[in-house]
Protein backbone atom coordinates (compact mmCIF):
# COMPACT_ATOMS: atom_id res chain seq x y z
CA UNK A 1 0.00 0.00 0.00
CA UNK A 2 1.35 3.56 -0.94
CA UNK A 3 2.41 5.39 2.48
CA UNK A 4 0.09 8.12 1.65
CA UNK A 5 -2.53 6.00 1.60
CA UNK A 6 -2.02 4.17 4.67
CA UNK A 7 -1.41 7.51 6.52
CA UNK A 8 -5.16 8.47 5.04
CA UNK A 9 -6.42 5.03 6.18
CA UNK A 10 -5.20 5.40 9.88
CA UNK A 11 -6.46 8.73 10.29
CA UNK A 12 -9.75 7.78 8.98
CA UNK A 13 -9.87 4.79 11.41
CA UNK A 14 -8.49 6.96 14.24
CA UNK A 15 -11.59 9.56 13.69
CA UNK A 16 -14.07 6.35 13.67
CA UNK A 17 -13.11 5.64 16.80
CA UNK A 18 -13.47 9.29 18.27
CA UNK A 19 -16.95 9.72 17.05
CA UNK A 20 -18.08 6.20 18.55
CA UNK A 21 -16.25 7.46 22.14
CA UNK A 22 -17.98 11.03 21.76
CA UNK A 23 -21.48 9.54 20.78
CA UNK A 24 -21.35 6.90 23.61
CA UNK A 25 -20.08 9.84 25.91
CA UNK A 26 -23.49 12.04 24.61
CA UNK A 27 -25.95 9.07 25.07
CA UNK A 28 -24.28 8.03 28.80
CA UNK A 29 -24.47 12.55 29.71
CA UNK A 30 -28.01 12.28 28.49
CA UNK A 31 -28.84 9.16 30.29
CA UNK A 32 -27.55 10.60 33.39
CA UNK A 33 -29.28 13.94 33.06
CA UNK A 34 -32.59 12.12 32.47
CA UNK A 35 -32.04 9.78 36.01
CA UNK A 36 -31.39 13.09 37.43
CA UNK A 37 -34.38 14.34 36.46
CA UNK A 38 -36.65 11.43 37.91
CA UNK A 39 -34.70 12.01 40.75
CA UNK A 40 -35.61 15.20 41.42
CA UNK A 41 -39.33 14.55 40.55
CA UNK A 42 -39.43 11.75 42.41
CA UNK A 43 -38.25 13.99 45.71
CA UNK A 44 -40.86 16.63 44.51
CA UNK A 45 -43.59 14.08 44.64
CA UNK A 46 -42.67 12.29 47.72
CA UNK A 47 -42.81 16.08 49.10
CA UNK A 48 -45.89 16.80 47.89
CA UNK A 49 -47.70 13.68 48.99
CA UNK A 50 -46.06 13.96 52.32
CA UNK A 51 -47.07 17.32 52.58
CA UNK A 52 -50.93 16.43 51.75
CA UNK A 53 -50.87 13.42 54.22
CA UNK A 54 -49.83 15.84 57.13
CA UNK A 55 -52.34 18.18 55.83
CA UNK A 56 -55.32 15.16 55.94
CA UNK A 57 -54.11 13.50 59.54
CA UNK A 58 -54.12 17.17 61.00
CA UNK A 59 -57.53 17.35 60.08
CA UNK A 60 -58.29 14.03 60.86
CA UNK A 61 -57.03 14.98 64.51
CA UNK A 62 -59.14 18.17 64.63
CA UNK A 63 -62.10 15.89 63.81
CA UNK A 64 -61.31 13.44 66.36
CA UNK A 65 -60.87 16.36 69.46
CA UNK A 66 -64.46 17.60 67.50
CA UNK A 67 -66.18 14.45 68.33
CA UNK A 68 -66.51 13.32 64.46
CA UNK A 69 -64.63 10.19 64.74
CA UNK A 70 -66.03 8.30 61.93
CA UNK A 71 -64.49 11.35 59.90
CA UNK A 72 -61.35 11.06 61.95
CA UNK A 73 -61.10 7.70 60.68
CA UNK A 74 -61.66 8.52 56.96
CA UNK A 75 -59.09 10.78 56.83
CA UNK A 76 -56.15 8.88 58.52
CA UNK A 77 -56.64 6.28 55.82
CA UNK A 78 -56.79 8.82 52.95
CA UNK A 79 -53.62 9.73 54.70
CA UNK A 80 -52.42 6.49 54.90
CA UNK A 81 -52.71 5.75 51.54
CA UNK A 82 -50.42 8.53 50.22
CA UNK A 83 -48.12 7.71 52.82
CA UNK A 84 -47.98 3.79 51.52
CA UNK A 85 -47.05 5.36 47.98
CA UNK A 86 -43.68 7.13 49.03
CA UNK A 87 -43.25 4.44 51.66
CA UNK A 88 -42.65 6.55 54.17
CA UNK A 89 -42.45 3.85 57.19
CA UNK A 90 -42.68 6.06 60.36
CA UNK A 91 -45.35 8.49 59.65
CA UNK A 92 -47.19 5.40 57.97
CA UNK A 93 -46.55 3.97 61.88
CA UNK A 94 -47.59 7.98 63.32
CA UNK A 95 -50.93 7.14 61.76
CA UNK A 96 -51.36 3.58 62.85
CA UNK A 97 -51.09 5.06 66.30
CA UNK A 98 -53.33 7.61 66.20
CA UNK A 99 -55.94 5.35 64.89
CA UNK A 100 -55.29 2.82 67.67
CA UNK A 101 -56.00 5.41 69.73
CA UNK A 102 -59.26 6.64 67.90
CA UNK A 103 -60.31 2.63 68.24
CA UNK A 104 -59.80 2.68 71.78
CA UNK A 105 -61.91 6.22 72.45
CA UNK A 106 -64.94 4.02 70.67
CA UNK A 107 -63.85 0.87 72.84
CA UNK A 108 -63.11 -1.03 70.01
CA UNK A 109 -60.26 -2.54 71.67
CA UNK A 110 -59.48 -5.48 68.93
CA UNK A 111 -59.20 -2.97 66.28
CA UNK A 112 -56.82 -0.48 68.48
CA UNK A 113 -54.48 -3.28 69.47
CA UNK A 114 -54.08 -4.54 66.07
CA UNK A 115 -53.25 -0.96 64.67
CA UNK A 116 -51.20 -0.18 68.11
CA UNK A 117 -49.07 -3.53 67.53
CA UNK A 118 -48.56 -2.57 63.30
CA UNK A 119 -47.28 0.85 64.48
CA UNK A 120 -45.07 -0.60 67.18
CA UNK A 121 -43.64 -3.29 64.53
CA UNK A 122 -42.60 -0.67 62.28
CA UNK A 123 -41.02 1.90 64.92
CA UNK A 124 -38.84 -1.03 66.50
CA UNK A 125 -37.45 -1.72 63.10
CA UNK A 126 -36.34 1.77 62.26
CA UNK A 127 -35.71 2.10 66.51
CA UNK A 128 -37.92 5.01 66.73
CA UNK A 129 -37.70 4.41 71.05
CA UNK A 130 -39.64 7.03 71.87
CA UNK A 131 -42.46 6.13 69.52
CA UNK A 132 -41.94 2.51 70.46
CA UNK A 133 -42.87 3.35 74.36
CA UNK A 134 -46.05 5.41 73.01
CA UNK A 135 -47.51 2.24 70.98
CA UNK A 136 -46.08 0.41 74.65
CA UNK A 137 -48.19 2.67 76.80
CA UNK A 138 -51.42 2.76 74.39
CA UNK A 139 -51.45 -0.80 74.55
CA UNK A 140 -51.55 -0.76 78.42
CA UNK A 141 -54.52 1.82 78.27
CA UNK A 142 -56.17 -1.09 76.22
CA UNK A 143 -55.68 -3.39 79.09
CA UNK A 144 -56.62 -0.27 81.39
CA UNK A 145 -60.12 0.10 80.24
CA UNK A 146 -60.79 -3.47 80.22
CA UNK A 147 -59.62 -3.37 83.91
CA UNK A 148 -56.95 -6.06 82.84
CA UNK A 149 -54.43 -4.03 85.37
CA UNK A 150 -52.26 -6.82 85.75
CA UNK A 151 -51.54 -6.44 82.04
CA UNK A 152 -51.92 -2.97 81.82
CA UNK A 153 -49.36 -2.36 84.38
CA UNK A 154 -46.80 -4.91 82.46
CA UNK A 155 -47.26 -2.56 79.57
CA UNK A 156 -46.51 0.29 81.36
CA UNK A 157 -43.41 -0.90 83.10
CA UNK A 158 -42.00 -1.76 79.68
CA UNK A 159 -42.91 1.81 78.06
CA UNK A 160 -41.18 3.12 81.39
CA UNK A 161 -38.07 1.09 80.31
CA UNK A 162 -37.84 1.89 77.03
CA UNK A 163 -37.99 5.69 77.42
CA UNK A 164 -35.18 5.08 80.59
CA UNK A 165 -32.71 4.64 77.05
CA UNK A 166 -33.96 8.59 75.88
CA UNK A 167 -33.43 11.87 77.82
CA UNK A 168 -37.22 12.58 77.35
CA UNK A 169 -38.01 12.79 81.40
CA UNK A 170 -41.27 14.54 80.73
CA UNK A 171 -43.10 11.22 78.86
CA UNK A 172 -40.86 9.48 81.89
CA UNK A 173 -43.05 11.35 84.51
CA UNK A 174 -46.12 10.17 82.54
CA UNK A 175 -45.38 6.63 82.60
CA UNK A 176 -44.50 7.26 86.47
CA UNK A 177 -47.87 8.44 86.69
CA UNK A 178 -49.49 5.33 84.46
CA UNK A 179 -47.80 2.97 87.01
CA UNK A 180 -48.85 4.96 89.93
CA UNK A 181 -52.42 4.72 89.07
CA UNK A 182 -52.63 1.67 88.27
CA UNK A 183 -50.68 0.68 92.11
CA UNK A 184 -53.60 3.40 93.29
CA UNK A 185 -56.78 1.14 91.57
CA UNK A 186 -54.83 -2.28 93.11
CA UNK A 187 -54.76 -0.26 96.32
CA UNK A 188 -51.10 -0.56 96.57
CA UNK A 189 -50.97 2.89 97.78
CA UNK A 190 -47.45 2.95 99.16
CA UNK A 191 -46.58 1.56 95.73
CA UNK A 192 -48.07 3.97 94.17
CA UNK A 193 -46.49 6.79 96.43
CA UNK A 194 -43.29 5.89 94.95
CA UNK A 195 -43.97 6.73 91.59
CA UNK A 196 -46.01 9.47 91.85
CA UNK A 197 -43.30 11.06 93.95
CA UNK A 198 -40.70 10.31 91.64
CA UNK A 199 -42.97 11.56 88.70
CA UNK A 200 -43.74 15.00 91.23
CA UNK A 201 -39.37 15.71 91.45
CA UNK A 202 -38.90 14.87 87.17
CA UNK A 203 -41.84 17.78 87.11
CA UNK A 204 -40.48 20.34 89.68
CA UNK A 205 -36.96 19.69 88.01
CA UNK A 206 -38.49 20.53 84.68
CA UNK A 207 -40.49 23.67 85.75
CA UNK A 208 -43.84 21.75 84.69
CA UNK A 209 -46.10 23.63 87.11
CA UNK A 210 -49.62 22.11 85.93
CA UNK A 211 -48.22 18.54 85.83
CA UNK A 212 -46.59 19.40 89.44
CA UNK A 213 -49.55 20.68 90.90
CA UNK A 214 -51.66 17.40 89.26
CA UNK A 215 -48.86 15.33 91.12
CA UNK A 216 -49.73 16.80 94.20
CA UNK A 217 -53.07 15.80 94.40
CA UNK A 218 -52.25 12.09 93.23
CA UNK A 219 -49.84 12.08 96.07
CA UNK A 220 -52.45 14.02 98.62
CA UNK A 221 -55.19 10.84 97.31
CA UNK A 222 -52.95 8.21 98.61
CA UNK A 223 -51.79 9.81 101.69
CA UNK A 224 -55.97 10.18 102.19
CA UNK A 225 -56.33 6.56 101.22
CA UNK A 226 -53.68 5.56 103.91
CA UNK A 227 -55.26 7.81 106.18
CA UNK A 228 -52.33 10.19 106.67
CA UNK A 229 -54.48 13.30 106.83
CA UNK A 230 -51.74 15.87 107.70
CA UNK A 231 -50.03 14.62 104.81
CA UNK A 232 -53.10 14.69 102.03
CA UNK A 233 -54.02 17.90 103.27
CA UNK A 234 -50.37 18.83 102.78
CA UNK A 235 -50.06 17.94 99.00
CA UNK A 236 -53.55 19.21 98.60
CA UNK A 237 -52.87 22.91 99.51
CA UNK A 238 -49.31 22.95 97.36
CA UNK A 239 -51.79 21.76 94.31
CA UNK A 240 -54.18 24.53 95.55
CA UNK A 241 -51.19 26.89 95.95
CA UNK A 242 -50.08 26.19 91.99
CA UNK A 243 -53.31 25.72 90.81
CA UNK A 244 -53.95 29.73 91.62
CA UNK A 245 -51.08 30.69 90.52
CA UNK A 246 -51.82 29.29 86.90
CA UNK A 247 -55.42 30.41 87.18
CA UNK A 248 -56.26 27.13 86.75
CA UNK A 249 -59.92 27.15 88.26
CA UNK A 250 -60.71 23.67 86.93
CA UNK A 251 -57.77 22.68 89.22
CA UNK A 252 -58.60 25.00 91.86
CA UNK A 253 -61.86 23.45 92.34
CA UNK A 254 -60.71 20.10 92.22
CA UNK A 255 -58.34 20.72 94.98
CA UNK A 256 -60.88 22.49 97.20
CA UNK A 257 -62.93 19.84 97.31
CA UNK A 258 -60.08 17.22 98.45
CA UNK A 259 -58.89 19.71 101.41
CA UNK A 260 -62.23 19.45 102.22
CA UNK A 261 -63.02 15.91 102.26
CA UNK A 262 -59.80 15.85 104.09
CA UNK A 263 -60.95 18.18 107.17
CA UNK A 264 -64.66 16.04 106.91
CA UNK A 265 -62.28 13.11 107.38
CA UNK A 266 -60.73 14.48 110.77
CA UNK A 267 -64.44 16.16 111.96
CA UNK A 268 -64.11 19.44 110.80
CA UNK A 269 -67.02 19.46 109.21
CA UNK A 270 -67.44 23.66 108.93
CA UNK A 271 -64.21 23.73 107.67
CA UNK A 272 -65.36 21.00 105.18
CA UNK A 273 -68.24 22.93 104.64
CA UNK A 274 -66.87 26.38 103.21
CA UNK A 275 -64.05 23.85 101.10
CA UNK A 276 -67.27 22.54 99.49
CA UNK A 277 -69.12 25.78 98.92
CA UNK A 278 -66.26 27.39 97.25
CA UNK A 279 -65.66 24.57 94.89
CA UNK A 280 -69.23 24.60 93.74
CA UNK A 281 -69.19 27.79 93.13
CA UNK A 282 -66.34 27.16 90.41
CA UNK A 283 -67.65 24.16 89.03
CA UNK A 284 -71.02 25.77 88.66
CA UNK A 285 -69.65 29.05 86.78
CA UNK A 286 -67.38 26.46 85.02
CA UNK A 287 -70.79 24.45 83.88
CA UNK A 288 -69.29 21.27 84.90
CA UNK A 289 -72.61 19.56 85.94
CA UNK A 290 -70.88 16.13 87.21
CA UNK A 291 -68.37 18.28 89.63
CA UNK A 292 -71.73 20.37 90.28
CA UNK A 293 -73.73 17.03 91.44
CA UNK A 294 -70.99 15.93 93.46
CA UNK A 295 -70.14 19.10 95.33
CA UNK A 296 -73.91 19.13 96.27
CA UNK A 297 -73.66 15.78 97.62
CA UNK A 298 -70.82 16.85 99.85
CA UNK A 299 -72.82 19.74 101.07
CA UNK A 300 -75.81 17.79 101.41
CA UNK A 301 -73.91 14.94 103.71
CA UNK A 302 -71.67 17.55 105.84
CA UNK A 303 -74.96 20.18 106.70
CA UNK A 304 -76.28 17.13 107.62
CA UNK A 305 -73.25 15.81 109.78
CA UNK A 306 -73.59 19.97 111.31
CA UNK A 307 -77.34 19.16 112.15
CA UNK A 308 -78.10 22.07 109.90
CA UNK A 309 -81.29 20.96 107.75
CA UNK A 310 -82.08 24.02 106.15
CA UNK A 311 -78.82 24.53 104.66
CA UNK A 312 -79.06 20.75 103.94
CA UNK A 313 -82.72 21.33 102.57
CA UNK A 314 -81.34 23.81 99.98
CA UNK A 315 -78.84 22.00 98.72
CA UNK A 316 -80.94 19.23 98.04
CA UNK A 317 -83.69 21.09 96.22
CA UNK A 318 -80.75 22.96 94.02
CA UNK A 319 -79.42 19.15 93.63
CA UNK A 320 -83.38 18.17 92.44
CA UNK A 321 -83.23 20.98 90.06
CA UNK A 322 -80.09 19.86 88.22
CA UNK A 323 -81.37 16.78 87.76
CA UNK A 324 -84.50 17.72 86.17
CA UNK A 325 -82.80 19.94 83.92
CA UNK A 326 -80.42 17.45 82.71
CA UNK A 327 -83.42 14.85 82.39
CA UNK A 328 -84.82 17.79 79.99
CA UNK A 329 -81.37 18.37 78.25
CA UNK A 330 -81.26 14.09 77.60
CA UNK A 331 -77.97 14.19 79.40
CA UNK A 332 -76.58 12.06 82.43
CA UNK A 333 -75.00 12.84 85.28
CA UNK A 334 -71.25 10.64 85.83
CA UNK A 335 -71.35 9.46 89.56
Amino acid sequence: MHKLTRHIFVYIFLYALLFNACSSSDKKQTSGISKQKQLIYSRYLSKKLLNEAKVLYNTAYNHYINGSIRRAIEEYNNALKKLILIDNHLEIAKVYNNLGTIYIKIAKFDKAIKYLKMALNINKKYKAITNMAHNISNIGLVFEYKKLYKKALLQYKKALKTLRKTRDYENIATQLNNIGYIYFIQKKYNYALVHFTQSLKICIALKKHKDTASNHEYIGECYYALKKYKMALAHFTNGLYLDKALENSSGIASSLKNIGKTHEAVHRYRIAANYYERALKINNALRLPSRVYKDLGNLIRIHGKLGNKKKAGEFSKFLSNIKQSLKKDGKKIAK
